[in-house]
């Protein structure tokens, strides 16, 4: 029979890094949406705020009344847009709340022309409609829906107002893929949507709800949180655990979150104070998303792990 060999571990050192220096993220703690810029059509036409942009509650709230001015002016919506200019994107935003009773389709912009006004609004959009329960990847075009791209996928499971759920929009040249998360375990994927376009190289991103309703005249009511954006996905790394190596009992093995191409060092200490570097040369394993390295083991002690990106 093999002895176990018991050993105290303890990890250290868990970042979240977004890709770029033109990155943005507003998680609206500040209860303000500075940086943000308006889109409300209706309301530059009608002479007053049609809708509200409102995140005294740290989180954006956008909502509107139904559209009964003019029927031209199509049903009440409203945008909120980042300045930032992005060719291939990654948008993230956490859909917090929305009027369960009204039909309407709330979502994430990406390579929107600059500008965008009454009738003059054109990229692509990642919507999730509650009552239908989907998502969906759209062409924008004149402010209108032109078609859409790829499948519209029904939700695993259906969140409820205030659970939520979070939207990530994707685009690495011509091809747009959206996804739907849980936001209490963000690692479940709820629905995947994928498909390729070449209208729109670049353009501005930001947040949109609409009224998706027959009639066209009823409210819009939503908010989000947390919303990310940069050129790529951002990664995190961190260990993720470590195991006794089993064709070798000197050895323990410690897998790490990592990203191809990035560099590592891990350190070492017996006491949270002073750490000794084992290993400055690690580079993230090709093709993966993690990455295992080897270091020497001694049965019983105590030791403790730090994990550096170079």
């Amino acid at each position: 029979m093999k002895l176990c060999k018991f050993f105290s571990l303890t990890i250290l050192g868990y970042a979240l890094h977004l890709a770029t220096a033109n990155a943005q993220f507003d998680n609206f703690d500040d209860g303000d949406d500075n940086g943000w810029a308006h889109h409300d059509p209706i309301g530059s036409v009608a002479g007053f705020n049609w809708v509200t942009f409102d995140a005294s509650s740290k989180a954006y709230n956008i909502k509107a009344a139904g559209q009964t001015l003019n029927p031209q002016l199509g049903p009440s919506r409203g945008a909120g847009f980042r300045p930032n200019i992005y060719s291939d994107f990654w948008v993230s935003v956490d859909i917090v709340n929305w009027d369960p009773s009204q039909r309407q389709a709330i979502g994430v912009l990406a390579r929107i022309q600059p500008n965008p006004s009454l009738g003059n609004a054109h990229g692509y959009l990642l919507s999730y409609q509650p009552q239908e329960n989907d998502i969906q990847i759209t062409r924008i075009v004149g402010e209108q829906p032109d078609e859409s791209i790829g499948e519209d996928p029904v939700l695993s499971s259906q969140p409820q107002p205030g659970e939520g759920l979070r939207l990530v929009f994707t685009g690495t040249g011509n091809t747009l893929t959206g996804r739907a998360y849980s936001i209490s375990d963000p690692d479940v994927i709820l629905a995947e949507s994928s498909g390729t376009d070449n209208s729109f190289t670049e353009g501005i991103s930001g947040v949109l709800v609409f009224d998706f309703s027959q009639a066209g005249t009823s409210p819009i009511d939503a908010t989000f949180d947390n919303y990310a954006a940069a050129k790529e996905e951002p990664y995190k790394f961190g260990i993720i655990g470590a195991r006794i190596d089993e064709g070798d009992d000197d050895k323990l093995l410690i897998d790490f979150l990592s990203k191809p191409g990035k560099f590592y060092a891990i350190e070492q200490s017996n006491d949270l104070e002073t750490f000794l570097e084992i290993d400055d040369g690690i580079e993230g394993a090709t093709g993966s998303d993690r990455t295992t390295i080897a270091v020497p083991f001694v049965a019983g002690s105590k030791m403790f792990f730090r994990l550096r990106e170079l």
